[in-house]
């Protein structure tokens, strides 16, 4: 059986090569939230009279307005061979963002929910798509800290 797939108007695309970016502006006035995303810190110098290392922040990728969605119900995440309760959520940015990678953290610096100000999340996948408005990142709490 043959699927009869819409095309929309003939010689015309059903979305325009811009759709994206025309839609960009919408979708950012979605994102009440504004956050700071940067790699993941790395170890500096050691100071033996402390007798620890010093700690390098990340390069800064993103910093502006998000959206910040719970995404799943509570699940087990194995830390240090321990079952510790995580939550996804789906958070959002400019069209635009292009360097955030998996393993990056996400800060929420301010919020209109006081709760969320504060809050770390990694970076489990950043979405991809050719037709999108805004770019959404998956992320989980932080385990590591």
């Amino acid at each position: 059986m043959v699927r009869k797939t819409h095309q929309g108007r003939p010689g015309y695309k059903v979305f325009p090569d811009d759709w994206g970016e025309r839609l960009a502006p919408a979708a950012n006035q979605t994102h009440t939230a504004v956050c700071e995303i940067r790699a993941p810190e790395t170890r500096g110098a050691f100071n033996p009279t402390l007798g620890t290392y010093t700690t390098v922040a990340g390069t800064l990728r993103y910093q502006g307005a998000c959206r910040v969605q719970r995404r799943s119900a509570d699940q087990l995440g194995i830390v240090t061979e321990q079952a510790l309760p995580s939550v996804g959520y789906l958070v959002s940015i400019d069209h635009a963002a292009n360097t955030v990678e998996v393993h990056d953290r996400v800060t929420i610096t301010d919020s209109s929910d006081p709760q969320l100000i504060g809050q770390v999340l990694a970076v489990a996948t950043v979405y991809l798509g050719s037709l999108r408005a805004a770019r959404d990142l998956y992320c989980t709490d932080d385990l590591s800290t």
